[in-house]
């Protein structure tokens, strides 16, 4: 009885290795065909962005350089000819304004010297027949300076009384701050209405949920994007594993066959392409395994839309078949 339950634990042990090893082996074969399908992808989509580089460039290089050329000439002819007329023009346009610059001075300065002969000989005339008056506005002036200095220093002596009743009004009240007498202000109004703090709290409490769920719907997109994608890579993994799988049991099963009984193979019963209708078919699509196309064909519906011209299913892969 211990043998045998030593012999069964052993035996489990051995089986749970095992699935472990299954389990990681074939992990790694998902991993590694992930990659390699990605390496594919990458290699493939630099090849042509290469090669439509290449193209576009070798089509359109003589007239680049033509272009270059023109636009080049007619910079030069523009920079030099247009710097030439800018800089005539230029030199005409300051010549005529320094000389108007320079006539306007000169009126200036007579017109100047002529008013001020003029405002001098006016002055002189009315101070003659305005003496008396000039010395009354003089007394005026005087008057009214004394009233300012009686008036300014009552204003003075005032402002100091009220300075100081304002201190005994701060020594009474002992000097609250103004901050913290506008607080006790609000805690009173809160207490005796609080229905406008209660509206304020339930807005931000509105704010926060709202904010809460944008946050999750964004990051929600992601989440099932991802899940997406790993669902889609595992069921596109599965579908050529299947496909290899299956390819391998033909060719193996055609292996056993005698070679006495394998009849000779005939080009033409497959059929020429049904899209171009000139070479023979020798791709089929993956997962429907229509054989209809030729490789140049196949290539071409691949890359621009990638479905089955017999069946409309979408094409996850080509398979080259030789006959």
């Amino acid at each position: 009885m211990v043998l045998s339950a030593i012999g069964n634990f052993i035996y489990n042990f051995y089986c749970l290795l095992y699935h472990i090893v299954a389990i990681v082996s074939y992990a790694g074969y998902l991993l590694y065909c992930i990659i390699h399908n990605v390496s594919w992808i990458v290699l493939w989509c630099l090849q042509n962005g290469t090669a439509f580089t290449q193209m576009v460039y070798e089509d359109n290089r003589h007239l680049i350089q033509d272009t270059k050329t023109f636009l080049a000439g007619i910079s030069n002819f523009f920079v030099t000819n247009v710097g030439n007329v800018c800089s005539a023009v230029v030199f005409v346009a300051r010549a005529i304004w320094g000389g108007t610059i320079a006539f306007l001075l000169a009126l200036q300065l007579s017109i100047w010297g002529a008013k001020q002969c003029l405002v001098l000989i006016g002055d002189a005339v009315w101070m003659l027949f305005t003496a008396p008056y000039q010395l009354m506005v003089l007394f005026d002036g005087l008057l009214s300076d004394g009233w300012k200095l009686l008036l300014e220093t009552a204003q003075s002596m005032g402002k100091e009384f009220v300075a100081a009743l304002v201190n005994v009004k701060l020594y009474v009240i002992q000097e609250i701050p103004a901050q913290s007498a506008w607080g006790l202000l609000l805690l009173a109004l809160i207490y005796q209405y609080p229905a406008p703090m209660v509206a304020m709290l339930n807005y931000f409490k509105e704010m926060v949920s709202s904010g809460f769920c944008f946050v999750r719907a964004k990051l929600r997109r992601p989440y099932g994007l991802a899940v997406d994608y790993l669902s889609n890579a595992y069921r596109f993994a599965m579908l050529k594993r299947n496909a290899i799988d299956s390819v391998r049991q033909s060719s193996g099963q055609a292996e056993v066959e005698p070679m006495r009984r394998r009849p000779t193979p005939n080009r033409s019963a497959v059929g020429n392409c049904i899209l171009c209708e000139d070479n023979e078919r020798t791709v089929a699509f993956i997962p429907c395994g229509h054989l209809c196309a030729c490789k140049a064909c196949a290539r071409a519906l691949c890359h621009y839309n990638p479905v089955c011209p017999l069946c409309r299913k979408f094409i996850e892969r080509k398979l080259e078949i030789y006959i």
